[in-house]
Formats: C-alpha cells, sequence, structure tokens
C-alpha cells in the first residue's frame, strides 16, 4: 500500500485525527485511561465502520485517493511488518479510536503517524494530543525510529494543534494536495524527531 493518511481524522469543531470535542472543553472530566492494544478482526470492523463516515474519511488517504478501508484490509493492513497499528480502549473496555505508524520497516527508520478518533455518543473523556505522544513513547521505544512524519488538512486545526503540542514541527506544506466537502486545500507536513521528542507529562499537561 502507497503511504497513507493524515494524522487524526476529525472534524474541525478531529480530532480528525480524526478524531470529538476540543480539547478545552474535555478538561473537566477526569482523564480516562487509554490503551493500545493490538487490532482483532472484532476491533478492525468496528474502526472499517468509522471510516465509513464521510465526516471522519474525509480527512484521510490511504493511497491514491482511497479513503474508505473496510475492517478486513485494516486487520490484513494490521499484520503487515510495515504498519504498527492499535486500538485505543479507554478504561479498558471502550473502543474509542485506531491509531497507527507507517512505513516502520524503512532502513532510514522513519515512519508515518496517522489516526482516527471518531465523534462518539458518549463522548470519549480522553485528550488526543495525551494519547497520540503516549502511542508515539512506545513507537519510539519498541520500534527504535529516529523520526516520525505527519500531514494535515490545512483546515483541520484541532488535529493540527495537537500534533504541535505533542512537539510536532511544521516543515512545510503540499499545496492542492487534498479535498474536504469539494473544496481543494493544501496539506500541511510536520515532523518529529525522536532526540527532540519528550515521552513523560508534566503535572501541568494532564
Amino acid at each position: 500500500m502507497s503511504a497513507v493518511l493524515s494524522s487524526f481524522a476529525q472534524p474541525p469543531v478531529f480530532m480528525p485525527a480524526a478524531i470529538a470535542a476540543p480539547l478545552a472543553r474535555t478538561q473537566r472530566y477526569e482523564r480516562s485511561v487509554v490503551s493500545f492494544v493490538p487490532f482483532t478482526l472484532e476491533s478492525a470492523e468496528v474502526a472499517g465502520g468509522w471510516l465509513e463516515d464521510p465526516q471522519n474519511h474525509k480527512w484521510l488517504d490511504f493511497g491514491g485517493g482511497r479513503q474508505v478501508l473496510s475492517g478486513r484490509a485494516l486487520h490484513y493492513m494490521s499484520k503487515s511488518k510495515d504498519n504498527f497499528i492499535r486500538s485505543m480502549v479507554a478504561d479498558h473496555t471502550r473502543q474509542v479510536g485506531v491509531i497507527g505508524l507507517q512505513h516502520v520497516s524503512s532502513p532510514f527508520r522513519n515512519a508515518m503517524l496517522w489516526g482516527v478518533r471518531p465523534r462518539l455518543r458518549p463522548p470519549a473523556r480522553t485528550h488526543a494530543w495525551i494519547e497520540i505522544k503516549q502511542f508515539l513513547e512506545l513507537g519510539f521505544r519498541e520500534l527504535d525510529l529516529h523520526s516520525v512524519y505527519a500531514w494535515v488538512a490545512e483546515s483541520n486545526r484541532l488535529s493540527l494543534a495537537n500534533l504541535e503540542r505533542v512537539g510536532f514541527k511544521v516543515q512545510g506544506r503540499q499545496r492542492c494536495a487534498h479535498v474536504v466537502d469539494g473544496v481543494m486545500q493544501d496539506r500541511i507536513l510536520l515532523d518529529l524527531l525522536a532526540s527532540e521528542f519528550e515521552p513523560h507529562l508534566s503535572g501541568g499537561d494532564a
């Protein structure tokens, strides 16, 4: 499969990231515990259902403009050595998103971050940027990566803010590279070096 998607897919109200209510509004909740669980066919089918929603998949690109994958295709993708994909599970029971790194088998030790965190009812009481940071800590440690990169459609302001809060730096843009709701947009390109990544959350970060 060719290069994939942006980082979190959410409505601009995502995460894409895609991915629920703005973070500021979730701060009145206690932070839920999120774990990163290997995909099963069952959890992949749930994620595939999320991708059927245009409000989620409009932010994504799984190569060649393909924005929707079935649960079975996602499951097969998760089995590839080129991908490191996990289901995000809140409080040990509720599947609230999917997050992954692609191209992890690259000899250059870099990979692309992507994810989908749909708008759920009731809302997931989690912070997307914290989930991204915890997943990257896992990825950098287990995969020995030098860097992680991502792209975000220009209007996906919340996903961009989440990535920048994690430590990603904007490196440029790919002009007229994506279409959202019929409107051509640029893709904002970001990356994060392993040497720049600060894995631990400080007391004021929650």
